[in-house]
């Protein structure tokens, strides 16, 4: 089921300061291109269709589906700080939202998923694509520092291997996240 970034993440994963710190930077004139391998690295690491399989800076996500079904739904690219709203499309055409009594998120922080509660049930949704739509805020959190270390650290070296070597390579152990990086990242990333 597709997820998409409803509102993306205010600010990146390390700051200009500590990037031009990790590589040893005193000068201005390469500012703007190490911003641009902040973004490249967090944007090749964070949420949907990043490496780790997991939103890191706080961000609105939307799951859409196109039933209720009968099990949980795993919402994807943890760890889920909340539930925002879950919102479906009736019988008629309409858009109806669920009460949140009616379900609670369960399963956090490895494997989150919305479950029914108690004596609840799913509504009737339209025969459609993404008749169900599951929005929620993901990620470690809203301060710079709530990232794990070892994913920040992971990003300076990575923005220290594109700084470093401008060029295309061809050779392959070059072209894959550098070892330590590969290293500090493994345990935090989400199979899917």
């Amino acid at each position: 089921m597709p997820v998409v970034v409803i509102t993306p993440p205010a600010y990146a994963l390390v700051s200009l300061e500590e990037a031009k710190a990790h590589l040893r930077v005193d000068f201005d004139d390469d500012d703007d291109y190490i911003e641009s391998l902040v973004e490249t690295v967090t944007n090749t690491l964070d949420g949907p269709g990043g490496w780790l399989g997991r939103a890191l800076i706080t961000q609105t996500l939307e799951w859409r589906g196109d039933e209720f079904g009968t099990c949980d739904i795993r919402l994807p690219y943890p760890p889920i700080a909340s539930i925002v709203s879950v919102k479906y499309d009736d019988d008629d055409g309409a858009e109806q939202t669920v009460s949140s009594g009616d379900y609670r998120l369960v399963g956090q922080p490895s494997l989150p998923r919305i479950a029914l509660a108690y004596g609840s049930s799913w509504p009737s949704t339209r025969s459609q694509s993404e008749s169900v739509r599951i929005r929620y805020t993901a990620g470690y959190g809203t301060a710079v520092d709530s990232v794990p270390a070892p994913i920040r650290q992971a990003v300076l070296l990575m923005i220290a291997e594109l700084y470093e070597n401008r060029e295309l390579t061809t050779d392959r152990s070059r072209a894959e996240l550098p070892f330590s990086a590969m290293a500090l990242l493994s345990t935090y990333r989400v199979f899917a």
